[in-house]
């Protein structure tokens, strides 16, 4: 048969991926991102294809895993003897108020790329704390959900600040999520939230982001946010006058409680002097980036959470 006719001249067989093996080098540090991002194997697929407009199979990714001993809750390639470290280590950094569970800092370790499995998290908080961690069990307490309704993404956007930083630390922290995904759009420490200016600020940064306005845009009835709701109302009487928006109770954030704690003892530690104006000054600038930087890595968390 001539090589015209034949439909396979090169004698090669089975799928053919649209990718080189040898580029496994390459995928290594992208495979290892999406699983410090906590994606899973069968949405890795699609986020391949979505990044990197690539087809990979499953089994192309775990025999990358496996030759390139990348780093994952039944491989974290750390005794367990280091896991219980850097689960100490990061409740003392980052959680000294024990808010945290075991979903979130698996979500912590997972983004330095420490990944552990549950039941040693378990473990060592049942040491460091038996009774809260008797609380903690899933069994014990009964969570009361009620119905929480959006029609898809960018349909309500809800905005509210965050003012209980501000006695203390002279930081505010302004936000907007999303009602659908619940993914924070914008999270910021700034020195007040009641500014008018401010929040129509903070919340044309989301509209040239997502490059649209929400159909609804839903905060608490504080002064501050009247000129964002004006802008609304102007930016959907310009592009879609049929649309109105509605209010609806504020958003509040737990994360900052750590933070609080963190601001009281780094005080005593370093002789911060109340009353001190050059203190007070400095402590305002060096906190609110600090505030921000724990801000913009809740933001990174949630993203793939």
């Amino acid at each position: 048969m001539s090589t015209s006719h034949n439909r396979n001249p090169e004698g090669r067989n089975g799928r053919q991926a649209n990718y080189e093996v040898k580029d496994g080098e390459y995928w290594a540090p992208i495979i290892q991102t999406y699983l410090n991002q906590g994606v899973k194997l069968k949405d890795m697929l699609a986020k391949v294809q979505i990044d990197h407009n690539i087809s990979m199979s499953k089994h192309s990714i775990s025999r990358i895993i496996q030759k390139y001993e990348l780093r994952t809750a039944r491989l974290p390639c750390i005794s367990v003897e280091e896991m219980k470290d850097a689960i100490v280590t990061i409740t003392l950094e980052d959680d000294p108020l024990q808010e945290w569970g075991i979903r979130l800092i698996l979500e912590e370790l997972q983004m330095k790329s420490i990944h552990v499995p549950r039941c040693i998290i378990e473990t060592v908080q049942r040491q460091q704390d038996p009774e809260e961690a008797r609380h903690r069990w899933s069994g014990n307490r009964k969570i009361v959900r009620k119905t929480l309704f959006s029609s898809g993404p960018n349909e309500e956007w809800c905005m509210d600040g965050h003012k209980k930083l501000r006695d203390s630390m002279g930081i505010d922290v302004w936000g907007i999520c999303d009602k659908y995904s619940q993914l924070e759009l914008g999270l910021w420490a700034i020195p007040n939230a009641c500014q008018s200016q401010v929040p129509v600020a903070l919340f044309l940064r989301p509209v040239k982001e997502q490059e649209g306005v929400p159909l609804q845009l839903t905060g608490d009835k504080g002064s501050e946010n009247g000129k964002v709701s004006l802008f609304q109302t102007a930016l959907q009487t310009h592009f879609a006058p049929a649309l109105l928006t509605e209010i609806c109770p504020p958003v509040h954030l737990k994360e900052l409680k750590n933070v609080l704690e963190a601001w009281r003892s780094g005080q005593q530690n370093i002789g911060y002097i109340h009353g001190n104006e050059t203190h007070r000054e400095l402590g305002t600038w060096l906190w609110a980036k600090l505030v921000q930087a724990r801000l913009d890595r809740v933001r990174e968390r949630q993203a793939h959470h």
